[in-house]
């Protein structure tokens, strides 16, 4: 295959032979650059004197002896300017809010050779006539109001702080970015360029209007040549996006030295959805598999991707040349650092000087803390758990001393650096700390470059706040830090020349493979979806010839289709899971692809083995010796309930004694409600003197009430969490229903009826035996057993919404989840005679919520119901102990298992 730059490289070497010393490539990249010393050594048997290769913007920028600004100092220095001119200037804050994109502006119009004051008075124009009311009739500033006024006063700030940035800049020896590549124009009779060189310019697309003229300055006075990437039927091609900047280079610069490709486009096209976002980089290892020959390219159409590629790489790629940036906004530290940010953030606004749980929790189990000296003396889990056992919605500094002791100075230097939001210098001193002990401890050399790029900018951020008195505030310091590290990219080191490749669509310049796998083809990441931000309306960028969204999108399909030109194989990834967030729509160019006939396009869908399985558990002799152990030990209404909602439950719940982890509980569920109400009405009644119940001692129980539920409070929740919010209105609904239940019991004593109390809270366990005589036991917690005028009650307290119960036999209740009030009534009669050997009996459920209709009774208690219990009890035993049934899922998706099984 014989790509571009091998092409390239023939023209040289007929040009000037084996010595290239007088020859100055200017290539997009230093990467391509590598590639074309690759291609001219594979030339040239004996030996040869390579050529100087530069990239384009470090050519533009040796054209003058001024420097470039930092970022950094560029927007502090602006501020400085900006603030020097305004009478009423906006604070540091505000500023910037603006300010990015404003100078992004100010590099355009350098750029595009837009002459400044003609483009300002237009703008100013323009918002002049967006202010302007047509009821009025008038221009005059005195009809216009106050926030309109301050609204065209901002544009009448923007050529001041133009000309004023320029020039103090000047002075510094420094200039912007945009305002290089004009001076690179305008003054580019003075620049020293070795006319004894010979200049080519390769493989260059969408060029500024500045770039453009320079060449041809170039190749006027300097002989320069130009070679472009181009194939010919994109460039006959009147509509195609990919060819935006190609007639303007071929109609200013000439065809170039080489001819545009004129094959046709590969063949192999294969696009293959993907069952999810990370499942594409098992797709790609599957493409890899068989891969032995190095020409293959893995393009990252999404950055996101590039971890979990690396980690499904086959055997045979495992060292590959990863040539694509990594984010630095995506890694470990910086996230860290943001999330310490917006915590301190968050505690200066409210003044609070207690943790949220699910903030400490996070601080303690993220990946960056866990690299710090003093998390390697806490024991993280037991402290996680222990919030949770808790219930520590809020943790305040007692709370930290319980749970951190001598390093709890540390966590609150993390989560309350700041005394206000003023105090940024104390965040970052605080930052600085963290990221100096994570590299005293630390040998992973990406985490140390990550911990440098941090500090590094921290203290120069630090310096700035000392060297030019601003005050910035933590908020402030956070668009800071979003608009320095957006475009912050840490580097890898690796072989460009051999391997497998992984890249970046930029970093794919002028590059051929004869095989490409992209990943991430989604609209929206092929091609990006990037916010275009401007102060410049469409139609006036148009008219001064500036670049909008669509030059960014004409770049990318040119990156997309120069690639597809000499490739023998490509195949596109997308993930075309449409649950969640994830975005599943196909990337337009595979469209492209099909409707506009350039390609075969296949489609084929990998199997990865990602289908749905039941999962079951089948009966061997260990896991029913499991089981025996458990029934010895009792079986209860609620475990049968989850074994008929799902059996793999019920054996990973009760026989395996698997659990879910414990959360903490924000805000309390229906089940603790619950537990706090029976807990309640047992302690009410604990302190009773006798065990028939009065009137006066209803009255005087009844006073006790608030202190009770505190009390049970407390159990569950951590202190003060029944004080605010939804926890507040929970506790007055406990407090509601048992004034309830209160009244209606004395409402009972006022007309003479006895109630005596004959247990509460009793736990109850009785055998039965099997066919095969193994024995079993049944078990169940009665809330209370009484005597109403001398007759035995069987009470369970209920705090949900009230439900029928039907008096039918007990077949039903033990074979529907949804008889679970019934089952737990027919158990409790079968545990009850046990005790009593009578059924004499009525049993029923308290429905605490429903204050007109408290009790529903099961009264129908005879010998032959309680013998038909004991039946179906066995029979359920009998069925668990049997070994040809299993422990299958329940996959009906209504009822979830508890180790949450995909439905």
């Amino acid at each position: 295959m014989e790509t571009f730059l091998d092409k390239v490289a023939q023209h040289l070497i007929n040009q000037h032979g084996n010595c290239l010393e007088d020859v100055v490539v200017i290539m997009p990249g230093k990467r391509s650059g590598i590639f074309l010393q690759k291609a001219l050594k594979n030339l040239c048997e004996s030996g040869l004197w390579l050529p100087e290769i530069q990239g384009i913007n470090d050519f533009m920028i040796g054209l003058q002896s001024f420097e470039s600004i930092d970022p950094v100092d560029l927007i502090f220095e602006a501020y400085t300017v900006y603030n020097s001119q305004v009478k009423q200037a906006d604070d540091f804050n505000e500023f910037l809010n603006w300010a990015p994109t404003v100078l992004s502006d100010f590099d355009d119009i350098d750029r595009y050779l837009v002459d400044p004051n003609q483009i300002f008075m237009n703008l100013k124009s323009v918002r002049e006539l967006e202010g302007w009311e047509l009821d009025k009739w008038s221009f005059d500033n005195d009809q216009l109001k106050p926030l309109q006024l301050k609204y065209l006063s901002f544009w009448d700030q923007l050529k001041p702080l133009y000309f004023g940035l320029n020039e103090h800049l000047e002075k510094m020896n420094q200039r912007r970015a945009g305002l290089i590549y004009r001076k690179a124009h305008d003054h580019f009779d003075e620049a020293k360029i070795n006319d004894q060189k010979h200049y080519y310019f390769i493989g260059l697309n969408a060029l500024s209007k500045a770039e453009t003229l320079v060449i041809k300055k170039m190749q006027q006075h300097y002989n320069a040549q130009c070679a472009w990437d181009y194939h010919a039927s994109i460039i006959d091609d009147p509509i195609h996006e990919a060819n935006f900047f190609m007639h303007r280079n071929l109609k200013n610069l000439g065809k170039g030295f080489i001819d545009p490709f004129n094959a046709p486009l590969s063949d192999k096209v294969t696009v293959h959805p993907s069952p999810s976002f990370y499942s594409q980089a098992s797709i790609a290892n599957a493409l890899l598999e068989a891969d032995e020959d190095n020409d293959s390219a893995i393009i990252l159409c999404d950055e996101q991707l590039l971890e979990p590629v690396q980690l499904n790489l086959p055997e045979l790629n495992k060292a590959p040349n990863i040539t694509t940036e990594l984010p630095i906004t995506k890694t470990l530290i910086h996230n860290f650092c943001q999330f310490l940010l917006q915590i301190n953030i968050k505690h200066c606004k409210s003044g609070n000087r207690t943790i949220y749980h699910a903030d400490l929790s996070a601080i303690l189990q993220h990946p960056a803390f866990k690299l710090t000296s003093v998390s390697r003396q806490l024991q993280t889990g037991i402290i996680v758990s222990t919030m949770s056992e808790k219930n520590m919605v809020y943790v305040n500094q007692k709370g930290l001393r319980e749970l951190l002791g001598v390093h709890t100075e540390f966590i609150e230097k993390l989560v309350f650096s700041c005394k206000n939001l003023q105090d940024t210098q104390a965040y970052i001193e605080v930052i600085c700390q963290i990221l100096l002990d994570i590299k005293s401890h630390q040998a992973s050399p990406i985490l140390l470059e990550q911990c440098y790029h941090q500090y590094t900018l921290q203290c120069q951020i630090s310096k700035h706040i000392e060297g030019a008195k601003i005050s910035i505030d933590l908020e402030a310091y956070k668009l800071l830090m979003r608009f320095f590290l957006n475009d912050y990219k840490l580097s890898f080191v690796g072989e460009p020349l051999s391997g497998l490749q992984i890249m970046g669509m930029l970093e794919t310049r002028s590059l051929n493979f004869k095989k490409l796998i992209f990943v991430g083809a989604n609209e929206g990441t092929l091609p990006h979806d990037a916010l275009f931000k401007s102060f410049i309306p469409y139609d006036l960028r148009r008219y001064f010839g500036l670049p909008g969204k669509k030059n960014k999108e004409a770049i990318h399909a040119y990156y997309f289709y120069r690639l597809l030109w000499p490739a023998q194989e490509v195949h596109l990834v997308y993930n075309a899971n449409k649950s969640g967030n994830d975005n599943a729509e196909p990337s337009r160019y595979i469209l492209q692809l099909k409707y506009q006939n350039l390609s075969t396009q296949h489609e084929s869908s990998l199997h990865l083995g990602l289908t749905k399985s039941e999962e079951f558990v089948q009966k061997t002799p260990e896991i029913l010796n499991l089981v025996k152990n458990y029934l010895s030990q009792g079986l209860s209404s609620s475990a049968i309930g989850t074994y008929l909602n799902c059996p793999l439950d019920f054996f990973h719940k009760n026989v395996l004694r698997l659990y879910e982890q414990q959360e903490v509980e924000e805000e309390i569920q229906a089940n603790t409600l619950g537990t706090i109400l029976h807990n309640a009405l047992q302690a009410f009644y604990e302190q009773k003197s006798t065990s028939v119940l009065t009137v006066d001692m209803y009255n005087k129980l009844e006073e006790q009430i608030e202190e009770l539920l505190k009390a049970e409070f407390l159990k569950v929740f951590y202190r003060g969490s029944e004080e605010n919010g939804k926890n507040r209105l929970a506790f007055d609904i406990c407090r509601h229903y048992l004034n309830t239940f209160l009244s209606h019991e004395r409402a009972i004593l006022k007309k003479g009826d006895q109630i005596e109390i004959i247990s509460l809270e009793d736990d109850y366990t009785f055998p039965i035996t099997l066919n095969d005589g193994t024995e079993v036991f049944i078990k169940g917690k009665i809330d209370r057993i009484d005597r109403l005028n001398g007759t035995l009650r069987v009470i369970d307290y209920k705090s949900g919404a009230q439900g029928l119960v039907s008096n039918k036999g007990p077949e039903l209740a033990f074979s529907d989840q949804n008889k679970d009030k019934e089952r737990q009534l027919l158990i409790y009669a079968w545990l009850v005679y046990q005790k009593f050997k009578t059924t004499d009996f009525s049993c029923a459920l308290l429905f605490l919520r429903d204050s007109h209709k408290l009790y529903t009774y099961r009264q129908d208690i005879s010998l032959e119901l309680i013998e038909s219990v004991e039946k179906e009890m066995a029979l359920f035993c009998e069925n668990l102990l049997n070994p040809e049934t299993i422990f299958a899922e329940n996959l009906d998706p209504k009822f979830p298992t508890l180790l949450g099984y995909p439905q």
